[in-house]
Formats: structure tokens, sequence, C-alpha cells
């Protein structure tokens, strides 16, 4: 008999992000930290390609766990894409987190008011991408961030 713990799927973490260096720095922290070996990533360099890759998920096929969004992605404002994942019920409830070189309190408000559940600065820091995404993965409370 099979063991069903090892078939199952393990979450998906979808990077969205121009610049292809940073999909490389999150390819190696995925890859090397023990606390996200746990995740399968995807990484996409375009928003058109994020979205290629989830509408080309049939039904009962895994969805990402999170997003993580770059505020400056290829092809389509952040914000717009942002938009298009909460207004699609398929992806509505996937938690997405916005990256960016730094925040305001006005950028802050934005993204909240889009419905982002989160905010991660670059560079990249190894422990505010695991703690990001493991409070991106619990139950959503009033709070944010």
């Amino acid at each position: 008999m099979a063991d069903i713990s090892k078939m199952r799927a393990r979450p998906i973490i979808l990077v969205v992000d121009k610049s292809i260096a940073l999909l490389k720095t999150y390819e190696q922290l995925f890859s090397s930290l023990e606390e996200l070996k746990s995740f399968d990533l995807v990484t996409r360099p375009s928003a058109e390609a994020a979205l290629g890759f989830l509408s080309g998920k049939r039904a009962g096929e895994k969805k990402p766990a999170v997003i993580i969004l770059g505020i400056h992605v290829q092809d389509l404002d952040a914000l717009t894409f942002l938009d298009i994942i909460k207004s699609d019920f398929r992806w509505r409830n996937i938690p997405v987190i916005i990256s960016a070189g730094s925040k305001s309190n006005a950028q802050i408000a934005l993204v909240r008011s889009r419905q982002a559940c989160d905010f991660l600065l670059k560079p990249l820091q190894t422990r505010a991408v695991v703690g990001i995404i493991e409070r991106a993965l619990r139950p959503r409370s009033a709070g944010w961030g």
C-alpha cells in the first residue's frame, strides 16, 4: 500500500518578479533553507507568465499557497495584477505578499486596500522571507503584517 504522506503534494510558492537575479536568489533560498525545503517554488518573470501558470491549473490541481509579487512586474502593473488575482474566484483566497525595495505608509495603505497580506522588503533578508511566508499561511485574522 502506498504511503499517503509521500503522495501529498508540497505547497507551492509562486514568485513573480522581473529580476532574474532575484528569482535565482529565491531558488537558492528555497533549496538551502530547511524551513523552505517543504515548499515547491515556482518562479515567473512576468505577470503574463504568472497568469498563464495560474490559468493552466485544472480543477482539482493544486494552486499556489502564497504568491510573492514584485511591485515592478514586467508587462503589467503589480496593482493591476493584484486586482486580477483578488477578483477571480479561483485565486482570491491566495495570500499575496508584495515585494519592493522600499515602502512608505502610502504604499502600505494602497496594497492593503488591494488585499495584499504583507510587504517584503528587498534586498531579501532570509529570516524575513521565512517569517512572512509562515504568517501568510496562518489562518487569517483581523491583523496585517
